[in-house]
């Protein structure tokens, strides 16, 4: 089971910082929100904060980072395996450093929520709407993670 933090963080022009995926285990070439696995015993919002510094050279204080929501996900990975965890949501609009790809990461880009690139991960679009537009807190994602559109994987709002 996962425990994943996402960075949102928007300009001030709402559009939302994404880092290509390079190098990485899942979704490899696809565009996403800076974010990954929480270490043992650390917070979410150091867990957030660490990723975003890691991957696209952001340094954001952990006290500046809002929390947008939580998703439940359970489904398969592009190898049949199961995939299951918790996506936890954040957002950020104070931040130190410009954007720069590093680790896992071979590019940046600034993209309006409601438009993204055609090639991010699949779950993204829903996600952005669902916790980020319609202010959803709670959410769960059920079928393949890895569906190059999206199509089959099952989105609930709980709350």
């Amino acid at each position: 089971m996962y425990l994943i933090v996402w960075g949102i963080l928007r300009d001030d022009r709402g559009r939302i910082l994404l880092g290509r995926r390079s190098g990485a285990r899942m979704a490899d070439g696809l565009w996403n929100l800076p974010g990954g696995a929480a270490e043992r015993d650390e917070d979410l919002t150091a867990a957030v904060s660490r990723e975003v510094a890691e991957e696209v050279g952001i340094r954001v204080d952990p006290a500046a980072w809002t929390s947008l929501g939580v998703s439940q996900f359970d489904g398969t990975g592009a190898g049949g395996e199961r995939v299951c965890g918790v996506s936890s949501f954040f957002m950020a609009q104070t931040w130190e450093g410009k954007p720069q790809p590093l680790e896992k990461t071979s590019e940046v880009g600034w993209f309006d929520p409601v438009a993204l690139p055609p090639d991010c991960f699949s779950w993204l679009p829903r996600a952005l709407q669902l916790h980020l537009m319609e202010g959803a807190k709670l959410t769960q994602q059920r079928g393949p993670m890895d569906e190059a559109d999206g199509r089959r994987l099952c989105w609930t709002r709980l709350g």
